[in-house]
C-alpha cells in the first residue's frame, strides 16, 4: 500500500464505513469508479477554512491558490450509529459498505508512483473542535509556513465544528498537485468495487420482506460476493424476561 496515513491510530487493517444511497452503490460497481469532491460541496462551510481564508505574507493579503486542488470523501470508523442511518438513508434505501483503510487509500494511490503517492494520497481522521478553536487552527495552522510534502495541507481538511462529532469520521484525500480547471468540483478514479467493498449493509428500518427483495436486487446487479446483511440495530433481543419476586 502506498499512500500516506495522517492518524497514528489508523492501521491498514482498521475498518471503515460509509453511507450510501442504493444508486451510488450500482454506478461503483457498473462505472468502477470512485469520484471524490471539493469540499466547498460539503454543507459545512467551516469546511476547508484554512486554506479559503486571507492570508498575510510580507504584509500584503491574498489566498492559497491552491485552495480548490483538493478533493475529499468522508468515511467514518462507527459500525453503529442510528444518527448515520437517518442522516444519510433516511429513505431506507441507502445501504453501508464496509472497507479497510488500507483498501480505501490503496486504490486511490494504486496509479501512483510510491513517492508521487505519498504526496498526493492521504487518509486520516477528523478532529472536531470548538469555533473558538477552529477560528485558532485556521490562523495558526500555518504560521511557520508550507511543508513540501503536503501533509500540512492535507491535515487543514481534518478538522470540524463540534456538532458534527457524532460521524466519527475518517477523510479520503487527494491533491492534485499539478493544479485544476475551475470547473472540476469531481475528481474520478478507477477502482475495483469487489475489491474495495467486502460487505454491504442493509438499512435497519427496512422491513425483513423488503430487506430480502433488495438483497436479490444487489446480488442480481452486482454479482457482489461478500457478506450482505440486513442490520439488526433495532432488533428486541429474544427471550428476554424480568423475574419479580421470590
Amino acid at each position: 500500500m502506498t499512500g500516506t496515513i495522517l492518524t497514528s491510530s489508523l492501521k491498514p487493517g482498521t475498518r471503515l464505513y460509509r453511507t450510501i444511497p442504493l444508486k451510488r452503490l450500482y454506478e461503483l460497481f457498473d462505472n468502477r469508479e470512485n469520484v471524490l469532491v471539493r469540499p466547498k460541496l460539503w454543507d459545512d462551510p467551516f469546511e476547508n477554512i484554512a486554506l479559503t481564508s486571507p492570508v498575510e505574507i510580507g504584509g500584503e493579503t491574498g489566498t492559497f491558490g491552491f485552495h480548490e486542488d483538493y478533493y475529499g470523501q468522508c468515511w467514518t470508523t462507527q459500525s453503529i450509529s442510528d444518527a448515520i442511518w437517518r442522516i444519510y438513508s433516511s429513505d431506507k434505501k441507502g445501504v453501508r459498505i464496509r472497507s479497510t483503510v488500507g483498501k480505501v487509500l490503496g486504490q486511490l494511490a494504486s496509479t501512483y508512483s510510491a513517492d508521487l503517492a505519498r504526496i498526493r494520497c492521504f487518509i486520516g481522521k477528523v478532529r472536531y473542535l470548538t469555533d473558538k478553536q477552529l477560528t485558532a487552527f485556521a490562523q495558526n495552522h500555518f504560521a511557520n509556513g508550507l511543508d513540501t510534502g503536503g501533509q500540512l495541507i492535507a491535515e487543514s481538511l481534518l478538522v470540524k465544528r463540534k456538532a458534527f462529532k457524532h460521524e466519527g469520521e475518517v477523510r479520503l484525500i487527494y491533491a492534485a498537485t499539478d493544479g485544476t480547471a475551475p470547473q472540476d468540483d469531481l475528481f474520478r478514479y478507477d477502482i475495483d468495487a469487489h475489491n474495495l467493498i467486502d460487505q454491504i449493509m442493509l438499512n435497519p428500518m427496512l422491513k425483513t420482506k423488503k430487506a430480502n427483495v433488495m438483497k436479490a436486487e444487489i446480488n442480481h446487479r452486482t454479482g457482489f460476493k461478500g457478506e450482505l446483511l440486513h442490520s439488526q440495530l433495532y432488533r428486541r433481543p429474544s427471550g428476554l424476561k424480568f423475574v419479580i419476586g421470590p
